[in-house]
C-alpha cells in the first residue's frame, strides 16, 4: 500500500530507479537516423546521427562530411519535420497505446508501463516500465496515472491551478477529492470521506500536484518515454546505454533516441508560455483563438507542442527572464493551400524582428530571432486574397534563455 501523507503542494522532487532490465538492440549500422540539430543560437542543422553521448556527437552534415562535436555547443536534437507542408495537427511524438498505461511526472517525464505488483514505501509509487524495470516515484511529483484500461474520452484538461485530485473510474464516472494512497484498493477522500476502489476499477488518476520546471540532460525514446538522464552513451554496436539519474541503465536502439534536450532548463516552449492577450485582424464573423495542437496520447518532443493561429490575428506573449531567442519553424498547414496567402510578423519593443511572407509558394520558413525578456508580438496579417484560409502553425516554437 502506498500511503500518502502530505498535502498535494508539498514540493517533493524525487525520482529513483529501483530495478533495470535490458532492451535488446538491433544494429543500426543501415539505418538513415536523419535529425536536426539546434545550436546555441537556435539554428536548426540536417543531420544523419551515428553516435550520441553526454559529452560529444558524431553526425554527417548536409553535404555528407562527417564531424564531431561537443554538445556543449548545442541545444537540442530533434526528428526532422517533413519534407512538405504538413496537416495542422501533425502527430509530434510516438502514439502511447491504451493497451498500457503511463504515468506523467509534474517536470515533463513520462513512463509508459502499469503499476507494479510490489508496494512501495510511504508517498511513493513504483512502476513498471518495460525497458527500465521498476520507477519509483514520489506521489506529490505525480500529474497524471493512466491504467492499461483508460480510454481516452476527449474531455478538455482540468486547469492546472486546481486544488483537488480527480479519479476517472473504468465506467466514466469521475470523482473529485485527494488521493490518500494508491495500492489495490486505491484510497480516495471524497467530502471528507476515505473510499476504497479496486485498482482494476481505476481508468485514470490526476492530482493537483503544481508543475515542476525540466532540468538537465532529457531524452525523448521512440517508446513514448521521457525521462531526465544522467549520461548517453553509443557503444560499438551502435545501441546507445541510457543511464538514469538513480544509476541503472537500459541499452536501446540509436534510432529509438528521438529527440534530446542537452539542457532542459533552457528550453522554454511557446505553448506553456502566458499568453496575454489576442485579437482578431480585420473583418471576421467568428474569431478563433490560438490553438495548442497536443494529443494526451502522444509525448511531444521537447515538450514543444505546434502552436496554431487559426487566421489574420495579433497575440503578445510574456517571454521568461533571461530570453535571448525565439526559434522555431514557421508553416502554412496543408488544409491552407492553395489559397492561403499572409505575412507572419514578430516583432519586440515596436522593432519589427522579422516579417515574412507565406503562400502556396513557400509554405515555412525557418527562424531564429534575438529577443530579450518582457513582452513579444506575433501577428499573422492578411495577403493578397484576404482573410481566407490565412492561418499559421508554428512547429515547435521555443524560446531560449542564458
Amino acid at each position: 500500500m502506498t500511503i500518502r501523507r502530505s498535502n498535494p503542494f508539498r514540493a517533493l522532487h524525487a525520482l529513483a530507479i529501483a530495478g533495470a532490465a535490458t532492451l535488446a538492440s538491433t544494429s543500426s549500422a543501415q539505418l538513415d537516423v536523419s535529425r536536426v540539430l539546434l545550436d546555441a543560437r537556435g539554428e536548426a542543422h540536417q543531420i544523419r546521427l551515428i553516435s550520441i553521448g553526454d559529452e560529444a556527437i558524431i553526425y554527417e552534415d548536409a553535404l555528407g562530411r562527417r564531424r564531431q562535436a561537443t554538445v556543449g555547443g548545442y541545444v537540442a536534437l530533434l526528428p526532422a519535420l517533413p519534407p512538405d507542408a504538413s496537416p495542422a495537427s501533425m502527430p509530434s511524438g510516438a502514439p502511447i497505446g491504451t493497451d498500457r498505461g503511463v504515468l506523467e511526472l509534474n517536470d515533463g517525464q513520462r513512463f509508459p508501463g502499469q503499476p507494479a505488483p510490489t508496494g512501495g514505501e510511504d508517498d511513493t509509487l513504483v512502476w513498471s516500465h518495460p525497458t527500465f524495470g521498476l520507477v519509483s516515484a514520489a506521489i506529490d511529483s505525480i500529474a497524471r496515472l493512466a491504467l492499461k484500461n483508460h480510454k481516452e474520452d476527449g474531455a478538455a484538461p482540468l486547469p492546472t491551478d486546481r486544488v483537488d485530485d480527480q479519479l476517472v473510474l473504468v465506467n466514466g464516472d469521475r470523482l473529485v477529492g485527494f488521493l490518500v494512497s494508491f495500492g489495490d484498493p486505491v484510497e480516495f477522500e471524497v467530502d471528507g470521506e476515505i473510499i476504497a476502489i479496486p485498482l482494476d476499477r481505476i481508468s485514470e488518476a490526476t492530482l493537483a500536484n503544481p508543475p515542476s520546471p525540466m532540468s538537465g540532460m532529457v531524452v525523448w525514446l521512440e517508446d513514448g518515454s521521457v525521462a531526465v538522464v544522467a549520461s548517453l552513451q553509443t557503444r560499438l554496436d551502435e545501441s546507445v546505454s541510457v543511464r538514469l539519474l538513480g544509476g541503472q541503465t537500459a541499452l536501446v536502439p540509436l534510432d529509438h533516441v528521438r529527440a534530446v534536450a542537452f539542457d532542459a532548463g533552457r528550453l522554454n516552449s511557446l505553448a506553456a508560455l502566458p499568453l496575454q492577450d489576442q485579437r482578431a485582424i480585420g473583418e471576421r464573423g467568428v474569431f478563433d483563438p490560438v490553438r495548442i495542437l497536443a494529443s494526451p496520447l502522444s509525448p511531444v518532443d521537447l515538450n514543444a507542442p505546434d502552436v496554431e493561429f487559426p487566421g489574420p490575428m495579433e497575440t503578445h506573449w510574456k517571454l521568461p527572464d533571461g530570453a535571448v531567442r525565439f526559434v522555431g519553424v514557421a508553416e502554412l498547414p496543408l488544409e491552407s493551400l492553395p489559397w492561403g496567402d499572409c505575412d507572419l510578423v514578430v516583432s519586440q519593443n515596436g522593432t519589427e524582428l522579422m516579417r515574412e511572407r507565406l503562400s502556396q509558394e513557400r509554405t515555412r520558413l525557418e527562424f531564429s530571432l534575438p529577443v530579450s525578456p518582457g513582452t513579444l508580438r506575433i501577428a499573422v496579417e492578411l495577403g493578397e486574397y484576404g482573410p481566407i484560409s490565412d492561418r499559421v502553425v508554428l512547429r515547435r516554437p521555443l524560446v531560449l534563455t542564458e
